[in-house]
């Protein structure tokens, strides 16, 4: 678990990157994708006990999975381009090759770590660039198929849990704040998905004109703010209304033990009372990473690779409630 782990689930670092010669994969021909595919994979499979995945050979249910533990994008999982995924040992760094851009790299880590993710995603940048020549101009920067990520190509985000503005109805406000920012808030897996589980992405809108170090030291500035935001408004809830807080806590633990139906967003709206009551010491025994854990293993695609085998929607439901009815079992043994 990484620092403010009660609010912040994780923070990612995405640079995009082109290679200098090749149009951008949208209006590539297949030959000259494989061509592009072939070079990056070749130069990042050196990268130590990196492991590459030709995505085109993964089956639907795994690409959605990637999908769920924020490796890969919708897009990505869904393309029929020739494309690969290059994993790291711990899965903290992902290369989606010949996605939107040739390369969307990634860097994923706990908490709110800007700093670190910045650094380690920099350095297998740096390593990449040894051998591979991206499209760069000294006016635009970084050349990207999509204008709004020229420049540094950099998109800095972290998932956050916001119960306690929820709960005063102080959302929509800061949102709005931070929109004049030059932030935006997306859902839970992204550009054009939905909120689930007071669960949101902050991330920067602006990538050409400040420097990558500006960019990640803004969004991390506004990140602690929120969190002194969100902080504050489950101290106000505690002092105002510590039995009504105790009451939804304990009864949405008490749904997510003995459910023997649990749909998709009724189950992350428990979770997220759940979260809230253990990072508020109103639940013992119940760790927030494994609370983290389940947000990942209770999606379609999780359900159904722990299943073995494909589940219509009622049955995930069924699997959904079983599955985590086990997992707080095994916490509170």
């Amino acid at each position: 678990m990484g620092p403010q782990q009660g609010v912040v689930l994780s923070s990612r670092i995405r640079l995009a990157r082109n290679l200098e010669g090749y149009p951008f994969p949208p209006s590539c021909r297949p030959g000259s994708l494989a061509d592009v595919l072939t070079l990056i994979t070749d130069r990042a499979s050196q990268l130590p006990d990196y492991t590459v995945l030709d995505m085109n050979r993964v089956h639907p249910v795994e690409a959605h999975l990637l999908v769920e533990r924020h490796l890969i994008s919708p897009a990505f999982a869904s393309s029929t381009r020739p494309r690969s995924l290059v994993l790291s040992p711990d899965s903290r760094i992902a290369l989606m090759c010949n996605e939107e851009d040739h390369l969307r790299l990634q860097c994923l880590v706990p908490g709110l770590q800007f700093d670190q993710a910045w650094k380690q995603a920099a350095e297998v940048e740096g390593f990449l660039s040894q051998t591979l020549s991206f499209a760069f101009d000294e006016q635009f920067g970084y050349l990207t198929a999509c204008p709004s990520n020229a420049g540094t190509g950099l998109r800095a985000s972290a998932m956050l849990h916001l119960p306690g503005l929820a709960w005063i109805n102080a959302l929509e406000n800061i949102f709005q704040q931070v929109s004049q920012l030059g932030l935006t808030v997306r859902g839970l897996y992204g550009e054009g998905t939905q909120s689930a589980g007071h669960l949101g992405q902050v991330s920067n809108q602006v990538t050409l004109g400040p420097s990558e170090e500006a960019i990640v030291a803004k969004i991390n500035a506004v990140c602690e703010q929120i969190i002194q935001y969100e902080c504050s408004a489950r101290r106000q809830l505690i002092s105002d209304q510590r039995l009504v807080v105790e009451d939804r806590c304990w009864r949405s633990l008490a749904i997510l033990r003995e459910a023997r139906i649990l749909e998709s967003n009724e189950a992350m709206q428990h979770l997220s009372m759940l979260r809230l009551g253990v990072d508020l010491s109103l639940i013992p025994s119940i760790p927030i990473a494994l609370l983290n854990e389940m947000l990942v293993r209770i999606r379609p695609a999780g359900l159904q690779m722990e299943s073995g085998h494909e589940l219509a929607p009622g049955e995930r439901d069924v699997v959904r409630a079983r599955l985590i009815r086990q997992m707080l079992a095994d916490a509170q043994e």
